[in-house]
């Protein structure tokens, strides 16, 4: 009678194992589908130091005065060039929107942030 409580024991053990898998396999599956660029904190928290780079070099203030949020958002590219590959956010490409940028085309469809002017 032991050796079937050992089998039902490994059986369970398999399935459990597979589940696990599977549900890993879903988690990574719906992580790429919502962040198809790569989800990064590095992003945030570099842009973040920009904001703050800039704020310190323009009297405290955060980048405003331009004709759209976007725009006064690629103030911090003028100020660092290196900020032109974070402006695409986590959800466009950071080649589309240095492309854009560069191009003089860089607007609301090219921008993955969310904007506020005005802050110091």
């Amino acid at each position: 009678m032991k050796p079937k409580k050992h089998w039902r024991l490994v059986q369970l053990l398999l399935l459990l194992v597979a589940a696990v898998a599977v549900l890993a396999v879903v988690g990574r599956l719906g992580h790429r589908y919502l962040f198809p660029y790569g989800y990064t904190h590095a992003c945030s928290k570099y842009l973040a130091i920009s904001f703050r780079l800039y704020a310190n070099d323009h009297g405290g203030w955060f980048p405003h005065g331009e004709s759209s949020p976007e725009a006064s958002l690629g103030l911090l590219a003028k100020h660092d060039p290196t900020t032109v590959y974070l402006l695409g956010g986590k959800h466009i490409a950071s080649s589309v929107a240095a492309q854009a940028f560069t191009n003089g085309t860089f607007g609301p469809e090219m921008c993955g942030w969310h904007y506020v002017e005005g802050f110091t």
